[in-house]
């Protein structure tokens, strides 16, 4: 029987950590970031092997600068969720936000929080009131398909805390944004590609 069929390929997937955010820069000892509210990477409040990036006040952000996706269908959509930890018991409902920005080769880079083809608001997240808990959001659509230009080479991101939800500074950790690109149906692909899951760097 051959192996070529309509199949489901498994959506490929991404991460970027916080700590490693294109704005971080080391400052009198400690990494901070240069965009708004100025985020500091710290350690994980009850996990010391994990850097994050505190959010200290409402509209601490961090950006990303990287290279469109090889592996993004340009027609497809990209869906993203928020991985962050909350260092309180309390029955906090943050709010995240993602501001995205294309940028063509040889084109001037334009400011991704102010000058953004697309700002997407993730609707806010009830977190659990176990101290330390590990949290993640639902996914969204980044709306990536509707602005995108075959001319663009490399995307902005801003991934901002615009509500703390009644949580305290710094109470939000900050750990990363992870992508996926919707899965489709694919037709004439064999079965041993089929199922295809990448998690290499841009």
């Amino acid at each position: 029987m051959s192996g070529d069929r309509i199949v489901k390929w498994k959506a490929p997937r991404h991460f970027w950590n916080a700590a490693r955010a294109d704005d971080i820069l080391g400052t009198a000892g400690a990494d901070t970031g240069q965009n708004a509210g100025g985020p500091v990477v710290a350690v994980a409040g009850d996990c010391s092997g994990l850097a994050v990036v505190q959010i200290g006040a409402q509209n601490d952000e961090v950006s990303f600068f990287r290279p469109i996706p090889h592996w993004w269908d340009r027609s497809s959509k990209v869906l993203a969720r928020v991985w962050f930890f909350h260092s309180s018991t309390g029955s906090d409902n943050p709010v995240f936000t993602v501001k995205t920005k294309f940028h063509a080769k040889q084109a001037a880079v334009a400011d991704f929080d102010t000058a953004d083809d697309a700002s997407v608001v993730f609707t806010a997240h009830a977190v659990s009131t176990t101290a330390g808990s590990l949290e993640v959001t639902d996914w969204y659509d980044l709306e990536w398909d509707q602005h995108i230009v075959d001319t663009d080479i490399a995307v902005g991101l801003i991934l901002a805390c615009t509500d703390l939800g009644s949580a305290s500074a710094n109470e939000i950790e900050l750990y990363g944004i992870q992508f996926m690109l919707e899965a489709e149906y694919m037709t004439t692909r064999r079965e041993t590609t089929a199922n295809m899951l990448l998690e290499q760097p841009l």
